[in-house]
């Protein structure tokens, strides 16, 4: 099976349901073989660190622009996966999650779209694609699959979560692993080509010519998955369900087939998820496949900070409590560590059953500056701590809320147009504070400090001159915090953020 030239390898793989697959679909297996071959004739490597490669997650969406993918679903993902690949020397980060389009056309024929694909893709990263593939785009079965042509995963934003092994099962493929199983997706009824109570010995070889492998080793290294470490696996997932942790199957020379449900890259479902591992000869292949020369571009960016997590969830500051915040508002909450960032999510509901909003902070703030996003609603708020890496043991804060203020309050015949700025910001209790602006002609205006809930704190009026002017605020007696500093002149108003440390 191919489309155009396309070189894929396709993961018919629902973790959460059925599991079927068409192992070699296109793939250039003889390559693929060769590389084995050499990768597990030299020794073994072992690096002295771990080597970082950076994931950029495009996020695609419908015409309208909807995506269903949870950010923090892609930080469980990674951090699920980087634990798989431990043993290798392989860990990933996200370096980042980005939102190049949205095209139906892309959900209904993702590799239709090699523009798209070839204008959004980073250079110096691995791109995994998501997107709600819909039923025409001939993928709808697939939870995910490998793209060798352009170098990138595609993945059904159903399947990208902490509990899932798609990811790791793509990334797995990418570095050239395959299916213990290969082959055997061609057979209708695996089951008639071995003995499932194990009283018969299995075939030798399949109706499709393809020679069944042997428990003895003779001839691991040109069936299945090439890799001598891994069992025959008959694709023993189509018929056993769950993850049964015995079964007594016999190879074609009547030997016990060991049993492995945990194979990342095999055949079982439903395997509880601290089961799931790469045999030894595997990550061998994948970390050799990785120092390969044609890969040298996951190798150009410097080594990332990852960050240090000090407290494993936060507490939120403001707005709590349902307190009302204006369109210039801001939200706060503490800090969980250095060089990290903070998952923000909005729902209209307590228990965040529909997501209305979501965002990823650098800082211990957010500004919702966005009309079209809040209407005069309730919002229901969470933050998370998380690293572009592993931030396994992070979680939410506790849920609080507020009220968002009515768009059509803020007009733009009631926002005062005018370039200032506040300095320094942040400011310390040690430090004067200055604000600047340039006018046409001399004005008066009021300057107002409060709150980020609203509260006001001081309001004093002062006369700006013309051309550039400053005005030098007394020093802030203020605890750390975040806080809004209003201009106010003829009814209208222009408002910035002020940080005190």
């Amino acid at each position: 099976m191919r489309y155009s030239v396309l070189v894929i390898l396709f993961f018919v793989f629902q973790f959460d349901g059925v599991f079927a697959q068409n192992d070699h679909c296109g793939q250039d297996v003889q390559h693929t073989a060769n590389l084995i071959s050499r990768y597990l004739s030299e020794a073994p490597l072992a690096p002295r660190d771990d080597q970082y490669i950076p994931l950029v997650f495009q996020l695609i969406g419908d015409d309208g622009g909807n995506i269903d993918i949870l950010y923090n679903d892609i930080y469980e993902a990674v951090c699920l996966t980087n634990g798989y690949f431990s043993e290798s020397g392989l860990q990933f980060y996200i370096l980042s999650i980005d939102r190049p389009f949205s095209s139906s056309s892309f959900e209904d024929d993702p590799l239709g779209n090699s523009q798209l694909i070839e204008m959004t893709q980073h250079p110096q990263a691995l791109d995994i694609f998501v997107a709600n593939f819909s039923p025409a785009s001939g993928f709808d079965l697939f939870s995910s699959f490998t793209s060798f042509t352009y170098d990138a995963i595609f993945i059904r934003d159903e399947a990208l979560n902490g509990t899932s092994q798609a990811l790791a099962h793509q990334l797995g493929h990418y570095f050239h692993l395959l299916h213990p199983f290969a082959g055997w997706l061609d057979v209708i009824s695996p089951e008639e080509y071995y003995d499932p109570t194990g009283g018969n010995s299995a075939v030798a070889i399949l109706p499709n010519g393809i020679v069944t492998e042997l428990v003895d080793g003779s001839n691991c290294e040109s069936s299945g998955d090439l890799i001598c470490d891994t069992p025959p696996d008959f694709f023993f997932g189509s018929y056993f369900q769950g993850c049964p942790q015995n079964a007594t199957i016999l190879d074609a020379n009547g030997q016990l087939i060991p049993w492995m449900p945990g194979n990342i890259m095999g055949s079982f479902v439903d395997c509880p998820t601290e089961n799931y591992f790469f045999s030894p000869q595997q990550n061998q292949v994948m970390l050799a496949d990785y120092l390969n020369p044609e890969k040298d571009y996951l190798r150009e960016l410097p080594a990332p900070t990852l960050g240090t997590i000090t407290q494993e969830t936060v507490v939120l500051i403001a707005p709590i409590s349902g307190a009302t915040l204006d369109f210039n508002g801001l939200l706060q909450w503490t800090s969980a560590g250095e060089n990290i960032s903070y998952i923000v999510e909005f729902s209209r509901l307590p228990g965040f059953n529909l997501m209305h909003e979501q965002f990823v902070a650098t800082d211990t703030f957010i500004n919702l500056n966005n009309c079209q996003d809040f209407d005069p609603y309730n919002y229901y708020w969470r933050v998370r701590p998380v690293t572009a890496g592993n931030n396994c043991t992070t979680s939410f804060s506790s849920v609080e809320s507020f009220e968002a203020n009515p768009c059509i309050d803020i007009t733009n015949d009631k926002i005062l147009q005018l370039e200032w700025r506040i300095y320094p910001n942040p400011v310390s209790h040690r430090e004067g504070l200055q604000l600047s602006t340039t006018l046409p002609s001399p004005q008066v205006f009021s300057i107002s400090l409060s709150t980020i809930t609203g509260e006001l704190i001081s309001r004093q009026k002062q006369e700006f001159q013309a051309e550039t002017s400053i005005f030098t605020i007394p020093k802030p007696n203020l605890p750390t915090g975040v806080y809004l500093i209003t201009l106010e002149a003829e009814g209208k108003t222009s408002t910035k953020r002020l940080i005190v440390q």
